[in-house]
């Protein structure tokens, strides 16, 4: 494994105040997580910063290798550098390594590549990268073995001769004659009298060998000579390589005058806050023949001078002081107290009391709904979205002010209360899905319905069977319907105003044990309304079916 970088002879870390563009960074953050929140921009304002620019070395070590991915094809192939031997094709393996280091425009290439990631190769850490600049084609060619590079060999089949036994005859020139089986005669007018076609000697030149007793060789023709299989005819191969070379990233910094929070965050998430531009990264020396010198055989060291600002900052919310802690030139704050717990606590209380009485329920979300945070977390619930998808939704929307296990108990808590809002709702809609359902199977009974059916497809204890399975999922969908958009509605009417209308418009109504009731009424629907039919001889059918049982 490669040795990571050191900076035994690196200057340590400096400190350089925050400019003042970060810190309004920061608060432009901290407005837009308050807007909506119980704060409005004018009560945010910024007190003090005490963060600083820590300014340190870096560096990032690419190892190179070679890839190789070999075959061999018939004939010569002129595509690529011509080798003529192993030992050479290991030389140029050994010139790409080492042109990388010390060619001027491969070492480039090289260096942009990696420079060119959106990251600028910081803190990749034990990562493989390609550089398809250059990529190497090599050939070396080869007398064919088998055919000693004539392109043609003798024909295995006939030893080169150019004829094969027949296979009719077995080389014996006459067969049997088919006529009289080789008994020389036949059978004619119930005599017995000689074969006309033999002669009657019993057998007939061989047909398929003209009475030769050979024929020419299947497998060349009757040329005793074949085309060499190995290299297609040719009498050569080309033994053909594909040379990448790859890159093995390491990469480590000066850490002494570092803060451990700062260090932790750059081994963790490193790469992606270069990517990000958190960091300002000047790569050092790219092409300082000193540094080339001191470096290994097969490395090339990507120095950085990298700039990070962290620490303290003061803001105050409506004349309250809060403390956060600033990271990178985009203002991001990495700690803060859980101050929009404070601000929204009013629609907090609401959003529990909403959770735990029914009857406070609507009236809750409401008010709860009147703050951003809150709002976010009551539409999440109406989406019926799972509770980590939920949580990561609104961390990534609130990364500071607030901990993720209160934004666990407020999605819980609006779950609850949306529970309680649509229970009536979708009881009410679910008995009128019922009584719609009893008068459709009214209809279909004693309208004549079932009977037109029948008239149509027959009677048969398969198609009874079939159709009144249809009747009780026609009653289950009904039923469950109609539960499920006088919720709907309730939801609507409760956020109206609040939450956009397209989020209403998707809203799911949890079915609750809804759907469960709707199973077993529609069935006993189903089951009332034809014992009366049956007692009223409605159902000829079925009294049908009993008299042929």
């Amino acid at each position: 494994m490669m040795k990571p970088p050191t900076f035994d002879d690196a200057p340590k870390a400096i400190i350089i105040p925050v400019p003042e563009t970060v810190t309004a960074r920061a608060l432009k953050r901290l407005q837009m997580v308050c807007k909506g929140n119980g704060a409005k921009i004018d009560d945010l304002k910024f007190v003090e910063s005490k963060a600083q620019i820590y300014e340190f070395p870096a560096r990032t070590l690419v190892r190179l290798n070679t890839l190789v991915g070999s075959k061999t094809v018939a004939g010569k192939v002129v595509k690529g550098e011509i080798i003529a031997s192993p030992a050479a094709f290991q030389s140029a393996l050994m010139g790409l390594i080492s042109s990388a280091k010390h060619d001027a425009a491969t070492r480039k290439t090289i260096l942009d590549t990696v420079l060119g990631r959106a990251d600028k190769g910081f803190a990749a850490r034990d990562q493989k990268m390609t550089f398809p600049h250059l990529t190497r084609d090599f050939v070396s060619h080869e007398t064919c073995s088998s055919c000693t590079g004539q392109g043609k060999m003798p024909c295995h089949a006939c030893g080169a001769r150019g004829q094969a036994t027949c296979s009719n005859c077995q080389g014996r020139s006459h067969i049997l004659c088919p006529n009289c089986r080789g008994s020389s005669h036949i059978m004619q007018n119930s005599k017995r009298v000689p074969c006309p076609r033999c002669r009657a000697k019993g057998r007939i030149p061989c047909p398929t060998c003209g009475a030769r007793g050979t024929i020419a060789c299947h497998t060349c023709k009757g040329s005793t000579i074949l085309s060499c299989q190995k290299c297609n005819g040719t009498g050569a191969l080309s033994h053909l390589a594909n040379v990448v070379v790859e890159g093995h990233l390491h990469f480590d910094f000066e850490r002494q005058g570092i803060p451990l929070q700062v260090t932790k965050r750059i081994d963790a998430f490193g790469s992606r806050h270069a990517a990000q531009k958190d960091f300002l990264i000047t790569p050092l020396n790219l092409h300082d023949n000193a540094v080339i010198q001191n470096e290994a055989a097969d490395v090339i060291a990507i120095d950085y001078d990298v700039k990070i600002p962290h620490g303290p900052v003061t803001f105050t919310i409506k004349n309250k002081p809060l403390n956060c802690m600033l990271f990178g030139y985009r203002g991001e704050i990495i700690d803060s107290p859980p101050f929009l717990h404070d601000m929204t606590r009013a629609g907090q209380n609401a959003l529990i009391a909403a959770s735990e009485h029914p009857a406070q329920s609507s009236d809750g979300l409401r008010f709860a709904a009147k703050f951003r945070l809150l709002r976010d977390v009551i539409l999440l619930a109406t989406r019926n979205t799972e509770q980590r998808a939920a949580i990561t939704t609104l961390q990534k929307r609130y990364p500071f002010g607030v901990a993720a296990d209160q934004l666990l108990q407020w999605f819980i808590a609006a779950q609850n209360a949306l529970r309680h809002l649509t229970r009536r709702p979708r009881y009410v809609g679910m008995w009128i899905g019922i009584a719609v359902f009893t008068a459709m199977v009214f209809a279909s009974v004693f309208g004549g319905v079932r009977a037109i059916i029948f008239a149509q497809t027959g009677l048969s204890i398969p198609i009874v069977i079939g159709v009144d399975i249809a009747h009780w999922l026609v009653g289950f969908g009904v039923t469950t319907a109609c539960a499920s958009w006088f919720a709907s509605h309730q939801i609507r009417s409760t956020l109206a105003g609040i939450a956009p209308e397209d989020t209403l418009a998707r809203f799911l109504p949890v079915s609750g044990k809804t759907n469960l009731y709707a199973v077993f009424l529609s069935l006993l629907v189903l089951l009332a309304v034809y014992g009366f039919a049956y007692i009223a001889h409605k159902l000829p059918e079925y009294e049908a079916i009993l008299r042929s049982l």
